[in-house]
Order: C-alpha cells, then structure tokens, then sequence
C-alpha cells in the first residue's frame, strides 16, 4: 500500500519539476486482489491521457482483462514496478502488452559469468529461470555473507556497521549500501513488453540497465525529508 502511493507522489513530484505544465486527468487506486478491471480500464480510457503512469503488486489480472482493449495503441503505459518483466513471463502471447514500459531483474538482459552461472544452477534446482525475487533474495544473503565476513563477528551492531556504506560484488555487478541511509544502490533494468519466439514467452525489449544511484533520492534530500 504504502510503497504504490510513494511512487505515485514521486512520480507526480518529477513531472511537474520537468514540466509544471502538466496536468494529472485521473487516478484509480483498485483495492489490493481486485478481481474485475474493466470500471478502472475504461475510466483510464474516457480520460483521454497523453500517457499512463501504473504501479502493480500484482498486474497479471490488469494485463488479461485489457488485452482486448490494446491500450498500447491508445496511450504510452510507463512503470518501472519491477515485477513487470516476472510477469510477462507468465502471460500468454496475447495478452502481452506490447509496447508497455516496465522494468525487473530479467535473467535473459543480465550481462556476465556470475549471472550465467546462477541462472544455470537456478534452472537445474527449480526446472525455470529465476524471476526477480529470487535475485534480491541473493542480494540480501551476499550482502549480509560479505558484512559478517567483513566484520570478522555475527554481532549485530558490528555486522549492521560493516555494511553501512559497504561495496559488494554481486551477481547484477557492484552494488553500493549508500552509508547515510543504508539504501542499497542496486541496478534495475527497464524495457518495454514484448514477446520472444525464440525464448517461448513474454520478455523486456529495447532494455536500459539503469544506475539507480542516479535516481534515488541525494543525501541532501533525504536529510532534508529527516527534519
């Protein structure tokens, strides 16, 4: 709930900071579960929007019920939810929405031995690629193997003081735990939807692998958001 409405109050921030010409012509907030789309699908239609901006726990739903409706032809979708590239995994070919801007961990765009490497015993384990959950679960267990390394202890306070501003090797490349909020700096790829006959299901095309040191909040703003 909380991170949705964040991103949103985010996103409205930057627009009118690149444009204070903007205007905003709708929001729907579907309840969490929601099972039936189409009041929301055509609201967002009869608005009329230049572009939609949609924050997902859970699109899958969305994505089948307005297939027919090929919003892509309408109006640019934009998200950067990371669960967009899990789920077009999961999409039959023509729900796809093409087009659509999203963004996630996708196996098939990481670059390096690590990544080859972990896709490999992921497959031989589980009989599928892994999505991108179960890459923040290695960042999480190689962040915190690496700080308790570091710090010689499993102390807590030690541990927690170690991996305070901490760089890491991981299999998405070096990662940063920014020292003045303890955010990790952790790289997300963004593309558009799509759809591989080579690969047999929905992927990200035309992918960007963004730096998100660049776009997180500076110490400047977080300390000022403290006060």
């Amino acid at each position: 709930f909380a991170a949705g409405r964040s991103i949103i109050e985010l996103f409205k921030e930057r627009v009118k900071k690149n444009n204070p010409k903007a205007e905003f012509v709708g929001e729907a907030w579907p309840k969490l579960n929601e099972a039936a789309y189409a009041p929301f699908i055509t609201a967002m239609i009869d608005a009329k929007p230049d572009a939609v901006s949609y924050f997902f726990a859970f699109g899958i739903p969305f994505w089948q019920q307005s297939a027919s409706y090929e919003l892509g032809k309408r109006f640019p979708l934009v998200s950067s939810y990371w669960g967009g590239s899990d789920e077009m995994q999961t999409l039959p070919k023509n729900a796809i929405p093409t087009g659509a801007v999203m963004g996630g961990l996708p196996w098939y765009a990481i670059e390096g031995e690590a990544n080859k490497s972990f896709v490999e015993s992921f497959r031989k384990a589980h009989g599928k690629p892994p999505l991108t959950a179960a890459y923040l679960m290695l960042l999480n267990l190689e962040a915190l193997k690496t700080g308790v390394e570091r710090a010689g202890t499993i102390e807590t306070e030690k541990v927690a003081d170690t991996l305070s501003g901490m760089q890491f090797e991981t299999v998405l490349g070096p990662v940063t735990i920014r020292k003045f909020d303890n955010q990790g700096a952790t790289p997300l790829w963004t593309g558009r939807a799509g759809w591989s006959d080579e690969l047999n299901t929905g992927v990200l095309t035309d992918i960007l692998k963004l730096p998100t040191d660049v776009y997180l909040p500076t110490e400047q703003e977080v300390r000022a958001s403290r006060q």
